[in-house]
């Protein structure tokens, strides 16, 4: 039969051919006659084995032999890939793509020069060495941020105008230290990403990815100001206006809301200053009255968030609730978009800090401050009879005490720890939220293994709020300081009297 391996006797070439062979030895005459070579009639034999019983040991070797002849050359090294495996192994990060964005890439590719690119090397290897017990490439890497902190340290005793892009390298170089637990380089990266600032000023960060590197140093110095209760320069007007005067539409929701917490810690300050002799003064109603008013401002920023993505949320009614006990928790929610559920999570926070100074400065009308917030924050917006409901969340000013928008960031968080994957675009705080929420929850076991179970969902999450977090973000604030900010002893300040001083000597 022609074509049918072990039935047909003829020539390979009329095999191949697929035409009946007239079989003639040595050579076939069709093949001759049809001015083909033939290629005769030996056939190359196949040996399979077929049988159940246990290979011997020879045959394992056999086969193991020629596995050895076949494999690739000692010379290609996979050590020529090993900056792949790192730099994909750092993306992998959920939460260093997400606060990277777009700055993070291009440092990678080598976009902004040998520094940027040598920080980005340096934190995939020591990430990489150490999450894969791979302590010659960990050495590696933190060898590397060595070179990066001197060659870091002449640039910025020689800084000037121009310099703007070295704020990249510092954001690299500040996440490697956060990684490694390293306070005192957390603490030099953060001076010297606010020198930098200053002298660069607000004008130099008006183009992408500077505006991006920009808004993640903005965030990130944020925490420790929110931390230490000290001002932040960031809070002047040219800094949350400037930055985004030629690309208006660059200004997203999360910016504006960092627009609004950023004013936080002065606030803080203030208050702590005025100390508790002071408690009727008119400089303590002056701290209340712009506390009202940055609430109000994000009552009104809440409305419009709704007009343009309440739609994007909706509650699942059918799935089991595995913490039955917390109280408020209500339905899980969904979300179209990972961008939506963190801008509500950033909310929430920035609502928890405003909620607790009204209740430290005024706590038998903070009730009444909070609705007339609410009321003269709708009455601002056109489209606000339109809204029915806010369900599944909370309306504007339907929140009087912290438990309420801490279970919100907690249920916002509940659809983020299923979805990390989907965190491409720049998010900031990532975390901070949950750490909140986890601060005003702390004294309800159920609501605390419910966040700890969501933090488990991912191993570059585990270990939040632990003091082991990879992530860098272990930042988030004591119960006493959420309740009563000026109880609680201060921790060491971002920028020490000297600093400060310094800083208000360079002119912008």
């Amino acid at each position: 039969m022609v074509g049918v391996p072990g039935r047909s006797k003829g020539c390979q070439t009329c095999r191949k051919r697929k035409v009946k062979c007239d079989e003639t030895k040595p050579i076939c005459q069709r093949c001759t006659k049809a001015g083909y070579n033939c290629l005769g009639y030996e056939r190359e034999r196949i040996w399979m084995n077929i049988s159940t019983a246990p290979i011997s040991d020879d045959q394992t070797v056999a086969a193991a032999n020629q596995m050895e002849r076949t494999s690739p050359p000692r010379e290609l090294s996979l050590v020529a890939f090993q900056s792949d495996f790192c730099f994909a192994y750092m993306f992998a990060n959920h939460v260093w793509r997400s606060s990277g964005g777009l700055w993070l890439k291009d440092a990678a590719g080598g976009k902004f020069g040998s520094l940027s690119l040598n920080a980005t090397t340096a934190l995939s290897q020591a990430n990489f060495g150490r999450s894969n017990h791979q302590p010659i490439i960990e050495r590696g890497g933190i060898q590397l941020y060595g070179q990066c902190l001197a060659a870091l340290g002449r640039q910025l005793g020689s800084l000037n105008q121009g310099g703007q892009a070295l704020i990249v390298p510092i954001l690299v170089l500040l996440m490697h230290a956060g990684g490694q637990e390293d306070r005192t380089g957390c603490a030099f990266h953060l001076r010297g990403m606010a020198k930098l600032l200053h002298v660069s000023g607000p004008e130099s960060y008006q183009e992408q990815p500077l505006l991006d590197a920009f808004e993640a140093a903005r965030a990130i110095m944020l925490v420790p100001a929110l931390m230490s209760r000290q001002r932040l320069f960031l809070d002047d007007k040219s800094w949350r206006t400037i930055p985004w005067l030629k690309n208006p539409t660059q200004k997203s929701p999360q910016s504006e809301l960092l627009d609004i917490l950023i004013m936080v810690p002065a606030l803080l300050q203030e208050l702590d200053a005025l100390g508790p002799s002071n408690a009727s003064s008119q400089h303590h109603w002056a701290i209340l009255d712009r506390v009202k008013e940055q609430l109000a401002l994000l009552y009104s920023w809440r409305w419009q968030w709704q007009a343009l993505s309440g739609h994007e949320i909706t509650a699942e009614s059918d799935h089991a609730n595995p913490f039955p006990g917390i109280v408020g928790r209500g339905r899980q929610i969904r979300f179209r978009r990972f961008l939506v559920a963190s801008e509500l999570m950033l909310y929430n926070a920035t609502l928890m800090w405003l909620l607790a100074l009204l209740f430290k400065i005024d706590p038998f009308g903070a009730a009444g401050n909070i609705e007339a917030c609410g009321r003269a924050a709708m009455a601002g917006v056109e489209t606000a009879r339109s809204f029915q409901s806010f369900e599944p969340l909370r309306r504007p000013g339907g929140a009087v005490n912290l438990r309420d928008p801490a279970l919100e960031i907690c249920r916002a968080f509940e659809w983020i720890s299923r979805h990390h994957d989907r965190s491409n675009e720049s998010t900031y705080l990532y975390l901070f939220p949950v750490g909140m929420a986890m601060t005003a929850l702390q004294d309800d076991g159920e609501a605390m293994a419910w966040i700890k179970s969501m933090l488990n969902e991912s191993p570059v999450t585990a270990f939040y709020g632990l003091g082991t977090n990879q992530a860098g973000f272990g930042f988030y604030l004591s119960r006493e300081a959420m309740a009563a900010p000026g109880i609680v002893q201060l921790q060491e300040p971002l920028f020490s009297e000297q600093d400060m001083e310094q800083l208000k000597a360079i002119k912008i």
